[in-house]
């Protein structure tokens, strides 16, 4: 079993086993974990935030929903949830959602930095999966808001392929700094064992 702990403004690569389970820990709360799940081997298979909202026909996500591939093959299964909703619609930044441009840019950054450590052109990058992170809409349908999560809450994803995944603990979702929180990551193989 792999244990580890992504610090506030961080990322970190690992690799999940069909059939493993990733666990996220949000230990503190308030916490925004972005993943980007790619099938091992081959950058052209990757999360797609479009496949997953139409084939799930959800904009917000909990147990039993799928995370889809740009080629509609299931990548990870949501098997358990504390945190009730997770997202995949963009953040708004500036003025009307309340972030200042700079943190949206220091959360592109991150994105960025990621994205390179994957071997991906920035340009490849999909838009994350957000765990932890529920949106509001308003009247209009428009996404207003961003709240994170409660301390230990925690959601387990099901790998149905083999996969490289990338975690991003990014603060800058609500409009945060980083602070030295982690999130707690753990993959446990289909047995229950390391």
């Amino acid at each position: 079993m792999l244990s580890t702990a992504i610090r506030s403004g961080s990322h970190q690569i690992i690799s999940v086993a069909f059939g493993a389970t990733l666990v996220l820990t949000d230990e503190v709360g308030g916490q925004a974990a972005q993943l980007i799940p790619i099938v091992a081997g081959d950058h052209r298979e990757r999360f797609s935030p479009a496949n997953t909202l139409m084939l799930n026909k959800a904009a917000f996500f909990s147990t039993g929903h799928i995370l889809y591939s740009y080629f509609c093959q299931p990548m990870m299964t949501i098997v358990q949830d504390s945190a009730g909703k997770h997202s995949i619609l963009p953040t708004p930044l500036g003025s009307k959602g309340g972030r200042s441009w700079t943190a949206g840019q220091l959360g592109r950054d991150l994105l960025r930095e990621t994205a390179r450590d994957l071997g991906l052109r920035p340009t490849q990058l999909p838009f994350p999966f957000q765990a932890f992170v529920h949106h509001d809409l308003d009247g209009a349908g428009q996404v207003s808001a961003a709240r994170g999560s409660r301390v230990g809450d925690t959601v387990h994803f099901r790998a149905d392929l083999d996969l490289t995944v990338a975690i991003i603990n990014n603060p800058y979702i609500l409009g945060g700094t980083p602070n030295g929180a982690a999130i707690t990551v753990k993959v446990v193989s289909r047995k229950g064992e390391a």
